[in-house]
């Protein structure tokens, strides 16, 4: 109790002012005739449970006959009471509707998705609806498809080894295994002679799967093992680039935005390396020849501003003794741009040609819309421009993006560097709201902690804590399948870690990958031919039969 009582106590106070604040607001909006959009859910929720759903069609204007929700893993609790709702309703007018949703691609739960609405569907709806498994897979050859199967097969299977004692707690209600059931897919043509139908042999290509596991005991810190991956990475790229793969086949999938930035500083390092292409990554604002033309213009607009000229005079090597013209910011904004870029000599700067034309851009279309002044401009870069990225296709490089942005794609080639993220963790920062059914806590129904495997198992919030572990683990599993399920024909990946490190409370996928692979795998022979290439080939060919052809 006195454990329990120490973390319930921790954010008490902090508590009670975010309740003091909802009140104050809700007062507020309620005096200025406004409502927070945010709490519509809420508000549908609410109107839900005190009418029935004719009524609700009514005032909202819809009356929906058929219904259709794509992916359904990533639904909230709160979404699922109103779209239940809905779904019951459609039923009962002889309406047909379609849920949508892979159980191994949830990896929405801090945004409220709860892929258990999923897993025990048949259970919530009455009648139980009727499943179908689409178990054939149209995207990945067959090499990937297979070591897929085999790899989170296993690795489900390791994750319950090693959550035994949350499971325990959670007694049967939940299970890696159970939620990695269905994980086995089929190539079509597998698919095919398991019905009994007609095969023809095939010349799809077989695929490649490469997974390189590195021991933490040779390579104990980041700074040891990050450049060894990524020189390997770019090895990779240099041989299958030399046999004919364009750069725009390739794609790097990381965790995190953070996991970017080195991936991008050391293909920059060699001359030889494609520019890295990321819509996250690649701002107009992240060019340095854009940063000295805002400077520039900072500059003419306002003659105080220190730190634009101070940034012009330490970037811009040919830059005047005297600095900038004042006359200059008479002129009309596009030739303005046109004189600084000749003056500043920006055609010098390497791989910023992409960037530059989209800024070129995006000052005629502000011309046509906005007032043409310096400082209306400065004002809309500050406010819009500044945030907007490069479209990938104006440079032709090698593709980065996280695994949340890549779900649903499809890549030709995929690398996957960095397989070294934790598959959980104790922050001092994070807050884990809790349910507590024991009094006197139960009075609050939700309670703040700050979980820590020393003092929350120990108490009443242990249940909580156990489940948190078990989801955390869970979605990290969820993002790697998304990670491994994206290539089409060639996936490399880099893992550190050890089977050992399973059983450790600072446990990571690299230590989940060396426990199901603990030498790292090697299957089948890249593919060097996209579907662009083979396009062009067909054409090729047809013109040269027309070309043979002709009298």
């Amino acid at each position: 109790q006195a454990n329990s009582a120490r973390l319930a106590m921790t954010h008490l106070k902090p508590l009670c002012l975010l309740d003091a604040i909802d009140r104050e607001v809700a007062d507020i909006n309620a005096e200025t005739s406004r409502f927070n959009l945010a709490k519509t859910p809420i508000l549908l929720s609410r109107m839900v449970g005190e009418s029935d759903a004719p009524f609700v069609f009514e005032k909202i204007g819809a009356l929906l006959h058929h219904v259709m929700i794509d992916e359904f893993q990533d639904t909230s609790t709160l979404q699922w009471k109103n779209f239940r709702v809905l779904l019951l309703e459609s039923l009962a007018k002889g309406g047909h509707n379609l849920l949508v949703g892979d159980v191994k691609q949830s990896i929405y739960r801090w945004r409220g998705g709860d892929w258990r609405i999923l897993g025990d569907i048949e259970h919530k709806m009455v009648p139980p609806p009727q499943i179908r498994n689409l178990d054939v897979n149209r995207r990945s050859a067959a090499n990937i498809i297979h070591f897929n199967n085999e790899f989170f097969r296993d690795a489900a299977r390791e994750l319950e080894k090693a959550s035994l004692s949350e499971l325990t707690i959670l007694r049967g209600t939940f299970s890696f295994v159970d939620a990695y059931a269905d994980v086995k897919q089929f190539t079509p043509e597998e698919a095919a002679a398991a019905a009994g139908d007609p095969v023809e042999a095939s010349a799809t290509p077989e695929g490649f799967v490469s997974v390189t596991v590195l021991v933490p005991s040779e390579y104990t810190k980041r700074d040891d093992w990050e450049p060894a991956i990524l020189d390997d990475v770019k090895a990779q790229v240099r041989a299958l680039h030399a046999e004919g793969l364009p750069y725009s086949a390739m794609t790097i999938l990381v965790r995190n935005n953070s996991d970017m930035q080195p991936v991008i500083e050391s293909f920059a390092e060699d001359e030889d390396m494609p520019p890295i292409v990321s819509d996250e990554a690649f701002l107009l604002s992240a060019s340095p020849a854009n940063m000295l033309l805002i400077a520039a213009l900072r500059t003419l607009d306002d003659p105080s501003d220190v730190v634009s000229q101070y940034y012009l005079r330490t970037h811009a090597g040919d830059l005047p003794a005297e600095g900038l013209d004042p006359q200059l910011a008479q002129l009309p904004l596009y030739e303005l741009i046109e004189t600084l870029y000749r003056d500043l000599h920006l055609d010098t700067i390497p791989r910023q040609d992409a960037y530059l034309f989209a800024f070129f851009d995006a000052v005629l279309d502000f011309q046509h819309s906005e007032s043409s002044d310096l400082h209306s401009f400065l004002t809309y870069w500050d406010e819009r421009l500044a945030n907007q990225s490069i479209p990938a296709g104006q440079v032709n490089g090698i593709r980065i993006i996280t695994i949340h942005k890549a779900k649903g794609l499809e890549f030709h080639t995929v690398f996957m560097p960095f397989c070294t993220w934790a598959l959980e963790r104790d922050r001092a920062t994070d807050l884990l709201w809790c349910t507590p059914t024991e009094e006197p806590f139960s009075e609050l129904e939700l309670l703040p902690i700050t979980p820590s495997s020393r003092t929350a198992p120990n108490s009443v919030f242990g249940r909580d804590y156990a489940e948190s572990h078990l989801l955390s683990r869970l979605d990290e599993l969820n993002a790697l399948y998304v990670g491994f399920t994206r290539p089409a024909q060639n996936f490399d990946a880099w893992a550190v870690g050890d089977a050992d490190g399973l059983t450790k409370a600072k446990r990571t996928v690299g230590d989940l990958i060396a426990a199901v692979i603990p030498g790292g795998t090697l299957l089948g022979e890249p593919v060097l031919t996209t579907d662009e290439a083979k396009e062009e080939n067909r054409r090729s060919e047809e013109r040269r039969v027309g070309k043979e052809c002709r009298p």
